[in-house]
């Protein structure tokens, strides 16, 4: 909010200067942006000057003229040159004044005649005095000559506040003078205007036929008013000094008014209203032409003041073109209401439409006023328009509630963190103009209907801080015992897994949670997503249910911008239908919301370099990755060839833990996907429920034997279709229950082989090494005992065959 100061100390004028006066605003809550001035100061020497004559010399240039002016008793008669034709003798004019000895004046020393200049009058380029290079600053006659600009120009200062949207009691001089009073403790003068008697009958029924949208309407008619005269200069130059533009006399004294007072008001021309006026919400497919020349379609959700004909004013926002005071306008009609600030809240905004009004009707106006703002205007448009008044129509539909407020003394020390007694804040509020009560350390306040930002007890807490002074609360940082937790080792967090990530040479990307529907059906095969109610786009519709589908699209982006290899994860939030899981501080019921960790790696396996052949990578590089991410759990999990919509079917697995729950996915992007993206090589990507890889066994101390590892290889033939996982499970079993195989410590394959030229064999050998060792030494009956006993349970289960 801008404004000039001195129309503020119109209404109260604390000893202080403006420098102190917008320090205590700012400490109080309302902060001063900046002081400016109303006109341009002047460091050097501007002074008034009358013109004599005009020197008329033929060696004068055709772009600059020379006057001889009066300056005045201290400097006396002297000679200025100036740009412009239309100084005419007894004008009284602005001049720079110079020394004349000044290297300014050497381009326009006359040849024929020794003149010594000592100024350049209006605004000169050479010295850009004014604003305005072009034209010419005129003074009163009566200004005495070498008076000071700066005097002359009766400058004033501007402040400009920043309001929080709270303080809607703020939007005007009225208001800031309270909080000026309050804070300084001077006296304040509310504006009085004339108080103008009815003289004529003419009235124009009013009807509020709709609820929610209009508390308070008053308005009457004035006749015979002239629309033609000038605005008053006090009313033209504290507007302009407030950031408004004069537009004609009954615009600017409404304008002028809602500045001090904060209550907009608005006038209508009553010959162009066609019967009584209605207050109601609009017709859907109503339109409306507005003043600033906006044609606009309105909804059902909109407050208009209709006649006849239709809506002639957009509720407490703008008025019609048609109804709107001309220069030609005779009679009017004035109207003061309060609007209910849920019914104008965001609509200007919904239209685009720019206005002061709603500005501050949506914050809420000073409801108690209504009545006697309308007296206000009328007696200041008819003492400086004329015309002749007719009765008040006053509805009142509903006042808003306000409840008392109560602020309990000990809950105020406790959030302010001083020791404020009862006496100091019964003077606080006391300066703040609240009606209230004290009993028992509770003081019950009765807010003031103009501060519709008090309802609750930190309300007045704040009230309290403000007052008392901020810089007055003493800075003490709160204090807490520093207990050391234990960070349990079983458990890591979703960081390590990030570090993890990015030292195995991939870059973290960070997603939307919503997602578009078409990817939860081709990713997932999710018919039935969730969806969100005001999704920020339409194609952001959902939320997902996999991190798969983002971070294929963060390939694809990349891919189509030229770049050969990318890898990429994302640790993120994923969101699923879940009856099971209810209500609490976290969850939202029947959305269950899960971590997950995926990652995508598309192109070559290292950056292009002379050391090592360029080769794409693949699943089994992939699959390195994802064992690594779950350290010394990994022989818990398990690799099982399984169905994913969005992977290949034969290039694919699910992660699988030992209770076969399947914690995640790994594989190649399913071959159709890869073509719709338009990618060459399917990207290679894997997801995983983040709350498995969080878990880790904890070590624990274990005694090896001191006896040296014995080796032995076994192959065998078998069916192409046995996997290896399955021969691995049963040698498992067979270890843990039976003793006398318990010497193996581990076993690997080392070697998978096939008869390329008996194509019609369908069996492939493997052969394994086994890892064999005891307490004692070990000797060659134990060992072949031990391969005798895999050996024949390999054939009991799937009839195996040894391979010579």
């Amino acid at each position: 909010m801008q404004f000039p100061e001195s129309w503020l100390r119109s209404i109260v004028n604390p000893d202080i200067t403006s420098n102190d006066l917008a320090e205590k605003l700012t400490m109080n809550g309302l902060e001063v942006e900046s002081i400016s001035h109303s006109a341009k100061t002047f460091s050097n020497k501007v002074i008034s000057v009358k013109i004599l004559d005009l020197i008329d010399l033929s060696e004068n240039h055709d772009d600059f003229y020379i006057y001889k002016v009066d300056c005045g008793s201290s400097y006396g008669i002297c000679y200025a040159i100036c740009h412009v034709s239309s100084v005419r003798s007894g004008m009284v004019v602005p001049m720079f004044y110079i020394d004349s000895d000044s290297p300014i004046f050497n381009r326009y020393k006359p040849l024929s005649l020794d003149i010594k200049f000592n100024g350049i009058i209006s605004s000169s380029e050479e010295v850009g005095v004014f604003d305005n290079v072009d034209g010419l600053l005129t003074l009163d006659k009566n200004f005495v000559p070498g008076v000071d600009l700066n005097n002359i120009l009766n400058i004033d200062n501007i402040f400009t506040i920043k309001l929080t949207p709270n303080r809607a009691d703020c939007l005007s001089i009225l208001g800031l003078a309270r909080e000026v009073s309050a804070i300084t403790n001077a006296s304040i003068n509310i504006p009085k205007y004339k108080s103008i008697s009815e003289s004529i009958d003419d009235f124009l029924p009013v009807n509020i036929s709709s609820d929610g949208l209009c508390g308070h309407y008053s308005g009457r008619v004035i006749r015979n008013v002239d629309s033609n005269v000038d605005t008053p200069a006090w009313i033209r130059a504290r507007l302009e000094n407030s950031g408004q533009k004069s537009v004609s006399v009954l615009v600017d004294i409404s304008n002028y008014l809602m500045l001090e007072f904060g209550i907009p008001s608005h006038i209508y021309d009553l010959d162009s209203i066609n019967g009584g006026l209605n207050i109601r919400w609009s017709k859907n497919g109503e339109s409306i032409n507005l003043i600033d020349g906006k044609n606009i379609i309105l909804d059902e959700k909109i407050g208009v003041v209709s006649d006849n004909d239709g809506p002639i004013c957009l509720a407490g926002i703008m008025g019609n073109k048609n109804t709107s005071i001309r220069r030609d306008t005779k009679n009017i009609f004035l109207e003061s209401a309060f609007w209910f600030p849920n019914a104008i809240s965001g609509k200007s905004r919904s239209y685009k439409i720019n206005s002061e009004s709603a500005y501050r009707f949506e914050r809420g106006i000073d409801y108690s006023r209504v009545l006697d703002f309308l007296h206000t205007l009328t007696g200041l448009i008819v003492e400086i328009c004329g015309g002749v008044v007719g009765p008040v129509s006053s509805i009142i539909k509903e006042i808003p509630s306000r409840d008392p407020v109560e602020m309990r003394l000990s809950r105020c020390r406790i959030v302010l963190g001083i020791n404020i007694n009862c006496e100091e804040i019964c003077i606080i509020f006391t300066k703040l103009g609240f009606d209230f009560k004290e009993c028992n350390d509770v003081f019950t306040v009765n807010p003031p209907s103009y501060r519709f930002d008090i309802s609750i007890e930190e309300d007045l807490i704040e009230e309290v801080a403000r007052m008392y002074g901020y810089e007055n609360i003493p800075t003490s940082p709160p204090l807490a015992s520093v207990k050391m937790l234990p960070a349990p080792e079983g458990k890591l967090d979703r960081h390590y897994f990030s570090h993890l990530m990015v030292d195995r040479g991939y870059q973290e990307v960070i997603n939307y949670s919503f997602v578009d529907s078409e990817w939860e059906r081709v990713y997932c095969n999710n018919l039935d997503p969730i969806k969100i109610l005001n999704p920020i786009s339409s194609h952001l519709s959902v939320m997902r249910s996999s991190l798969i589908a983002g971070i294929v699209n963060n390939i694809i982006h990349n891919a189509n911008r030229q770049l050969t290899r990318a890898r990429v994860f994302e640790i993120g939030r994923v969101f699923f239908r879940d009856d099971s899981v209810s209500d609490s501080h976290e969850n939202i019921k029947g959305i269950r919301q899960s971590v997950f960790l995926a990652g995508a790696v598309w192109g070559s396996v290292f950056e292009e370099q002379w050391g090592l052949k360029k080769r794409l990578v693949d699943f089994y590089d992939v699959k390195s990755d994802v064992e690594s991410l779950f350290g010394n759990i990994y022989l818990d999990i398990e690799f099982k060839k399984s169905f994913h919509n969005a992977l290949h079917p034969g290039r694919s697995a699910s992660l699988v833990l030992k209770d076969s729950s399947v914690i995640g996915w790994i594989g190649e992007i399913n071959p159709q996907i890869t073509f719709d993206a338009g990618l060459v090589t399917p990207p290679i990507v894997f997801e995983i429920d983040l709350k498995y890889l969080m878990k880790r066994k904890l070590p624990c101390f274990k005694q090896y034997s001191r006896q040296p590892v014995v080796t032995r290889d076994l192959s065998i033939w078998l069916d192409y279709a046995i996997e290896f996982r399955s021969i691995k499970d049963e040698i498992d079993k067979l270890i843990e229950t039976n003793d006398d195989i318990s010497i193996i410590k581990d076993f690997i394959v080392f070697d998978i082989w096939n008869d390329v030229k008996d194509p019609a064999k369908k069996q492939k050998s493997i052969t394994m090494r086994f890892y064999m060792q005891d307490v004692s030494t070990l000797d060659e009956a134990r060992i072949s005992l031990c391969m005798s006993l895999i050996l024949n349970k390999l054939i009991q289960v799937f009839n195996v065959s040894q391979r010579a």
